[in-house]
């Protein structure tokens, strides 16, 4: 019965969160949006959760050919010797764990930034996510405590100790809810279920440029900024359940440089970047700090 519970009650609650916002449906034209648990950008069991070819009538071609192969990062699965990649095959008794991969590297450097060559895989990587590599008061960057040290220096959202699962990780799913006004400004209401608990999330909007200013194009025609602005920060609670609500200063389901992915990052390393997931230059690369764990692929519904 607690089983079955569990799984209804967020079905509940996004009935209720729905039929809330649906009441405006007369001034508002709104889009619901599921959220998918990823193993990178845009992929789950090394598949394309979209491909996004309803999108060449309206997207450049070097839009579409980045979005059809978009992989901010593995999510690695301790191996003998080094993280893989998951597959339908990985068992899902398998630790989740930090990865220095070629499409980490690929991504980056289409952005047009240079990787730092000191970063190389070292014992930062291949490490089990729960006891990833933070700031912490005894040093810069230095690996979590076991349960058999000292946890009370740390924040208490650092507090799990045993290993994050292929099984724990897959639990994730949300729905998202996207509205429009007539001032061309909208809202987005989120609801999550089984994400990490007491884990933190920072909530990201990925564009597509297709008019950039004064026609100039950067290595690929995308932006990405916080969704709704600073503070973009949500903390699942005990259960894995969180929300995210915020106003938005543009029309989330406009053709014109579309909103094309919405992304829910988990911060392993319990570290928040401000204004960017990550911070590449500094070597605080995706794969090593956190990564994308729900993904909205809002362009599948334009």
């Amino acid at each position: 019965m607690k089983s079955k519970l569990k799984q209804i009650l967020p079905t509940l609650a996004t009935t209720a969160l729905l039929l809330t916002n649906n009441a405006l449906a007369d001034n508002y034209s709104v889009q619901s949006v599921p959220g998918y648990s990823c193993h990178g950008g845009n992929t789950f069991n090394g598949q394309q959760l979209t491909d996004y070819k309803h999108t060449e009538s309206f997207l450049p071609p070097s839009a579409f050919q980045f979005w059809n192969n978009f992989y901010i990062s593995e999510i690695g699965v301790k191996g003998d010797t080094e993280a893989q990649e998951i597959t339908p095959q990985t068992p899902m008794n398998s630790p989740v764990v930090t990865i220095y991969s070629d499409s980490t590297k690929d991504f980056i450097m289409s952005l047009g930034i240079d990787l730092d060559p000191a970063l190389t895989p070292s014992e930062e990587f291949n490490v089990p996510i729960s006891r990833a590599y933070t700031i912490t008061s005894s040093g810069p960057r230095t690996q979590l405590p076991t349960i058999a040290q000292d946890l009370h220096k740390f924040s208490p959202v650092q507090n799990r100790t045993e290993e994050i699962t292929l099984a724990d990780w897959n639990e994730a799913k949300g729905r998202m809810l996207l509205s429009c006004k007539g001032d061309d400004s909208g809202n987005v209401r989120l609801i999550a279920d089984g994400l990490i608990p007491n884990g933190i999330y920072t909530v990201w909007q990925v564009f597509a440029v297709t008019n950039a200013p004064d026609g100039q194009q950067g290595p690929i025609p995308m932006t990405f900024s916080p969704m709704g602005g600073l503070d973009n920060t949500l903390v699942a609670d005990n259960h894995g359940r969180a929300k995210f609500k915020r106003s938005l200063n543009y029309c989330p389901l406009e053709r014109e440089n579309p909103l094309m992915y919405v992304s829910l990052f988990l911060h392993w390393d319990h570290v928040l970047y401000g204004a960017a997931p990550v911070m590449i230059d500094q070597g605080m690369i995706p794969g090593r700090v956190g990564s994308n764990h729900l993904c909205f692929p809002t362009g599948d519904y334009l």
